[in-house]
């Protein structure tokens, strides 16, 4: 299964200095494919929340360091992946979360 985010959001300082905190954060749709050509895909909606921070190592050369949450909201008791009255998924409850952690280099210029 691929879940696929499309978000429209944005980051805002809340610290400055040396290391500087973001809190990022977005809303939209999480589309959930099956590999399985047999089951159509769903959309539901979604939305994100996170922490970064950036620390220079030159002036054009940046680490980053952050983690975010998505939460893809469902019906209570809703049912995924169905092949007419077969479904592959059964959820039971509001939310599904999934986490990221990263980090990397960005560059300016």
């Amino acid at each position: 299964i691929d879940f696929t985010y499309i978000h429209l959001g944005g980051n805002v300082p809340i610290t400055t200095g040396n290391i500087p905190i973001y809190l990022s954060g977005g809303i939209g749709a999480t589309l959930i494919s099956p590999s399985d050509s047999r089951f159509d895909s769903e959309t539901k909606p979604s939305g994100n929340l996170g922490l970064s921070t950036k620390i220079a190592l030159t002036e054009n050369v940046n680490f980053v360091l952050g983690g975010r949450v998505y939460a893809t909201l469902f019906n209570d008791d809703g049912q995924l992946l169905c092949d007419g009255s077969v479904c592959d998924i059964t959820v039971s409850g509001d939310i599904w979360l999934q986490t990221e952690i990263y980090s990397g280099i960005s560059f300016t210029f």
